[in-house]
Order: structure tokens, then sequence, then C-alpha cells
């Protein structure tokens, strides 16, 4: 994990307890989020990465994020696995993904790419364009990390 964000869990410590306390007291309270969006191969999945010290979005020259990855990330006392799902933009109901948890500790970004080739795969017989009815949803817990939502949508093509 990288220093910086090593750094602040102690905050992510002590703000934890408060997490009743805001939607109690905070009406309509979120969870921050971070999105972002711009055009096709701009550096939208490298600012993420950045920003999360995590290498979880994949990257490339061509087009590479073809659907939306919604990755949360919440503070907890242990190191939690990480759970990838596939869910359906119109209704949410999970459609699919991995069973249980998966290692994202290494190759995290292949595993998103993987998963976001075979719903393509499903919905197009190929692996082409961009997928505007379902989303990747990547949940991951531990003490170093924050509790922030982080959004990669796919980049605008005029």
């Amino acid at each position: 994990m990288a220093r910086s964000l090593s750094a602040l869990s102690s905050y992510f410590t002590e703000l934890d307890d408060l997490g009743d306390v805001l939607v109690q007291t905070l009406d309509g309270w979120r969870t921050p989020a971070v999105i972002v969006f711009g055009g096709e191969s701009s550096g939208k999945s490298t600012i993420l990465e950045r920003i999360t010290m995590l290498r979880l979005f994949p990257t490339d020259t061509n087009i590479c994020t073809r659907m939306p990855i919604y990755l949360k990330l919440r503070y907890a006392r242990l190191p939690g696995r990480a759970r990838l799902r596939v869910v359906r933009n119109r209704d949410g109901v999970v459609t699919g993904g991995p069973p249980g948890t998966i290692d994202i500790t290494r190759g995290g970004a292949d595993v998103i790419r993987t998963w976001m080739h075979k719903v393509l795969r499903s919905q197009n017989s190929k692996v082409a364009g961009i997928s505007s009815e379902e989303h990747l949803c990547l949940e991951m817990s531990g003490p170093d990390l924050p509790c922030i939502d982080v959004v990669d949508l796919p980049g605008i093509v005029s």
C-alpha cells in the first residue's frame, strides 16, 4: 500500500467510530464519491489509480474502460478480501462475477479487464464497443483504505 494512504489510516480508524453518528445526524449523508469522465484515452483510469493508490483500473493507449467500474473502498480494522460483481444498471440486480471473494493483490487490473471482456462478449458476441447495460462493482475493505466511492467511466468519443 502506498505510503501516503497508509499514513492516513490513523484518521480512518478514528472516523470509523463516527460512521453511525454521521448517518443519524446528517440527513441523506452518503460516502464521498469521485467520478471521472472525459475523452477516450485521456488518463481517467490513471488519475483514479493515483487517487486510490491501487492498480485496479485497466489502462492502455486504446479504448480500455468499456463499461463503468464502481470501486467501493471502506475502512475496516482487519483487511478484507475483494468482491467483484457485474450489476445491471436499470435495477441493480447482480448478473455475474466471480463466486465469493477475489485476490486482487496481484493483477487487479487484469481481473477487472477479464470480467469486462466477458460481459462484452455476452452482449456483443465479441469484445467491442461499450456496455451501457451493466457495470462492474468492486468492493474492498481494510485498515489502510478510506471510505470513498470511485467511478471510472468509458471515454467520450465524438
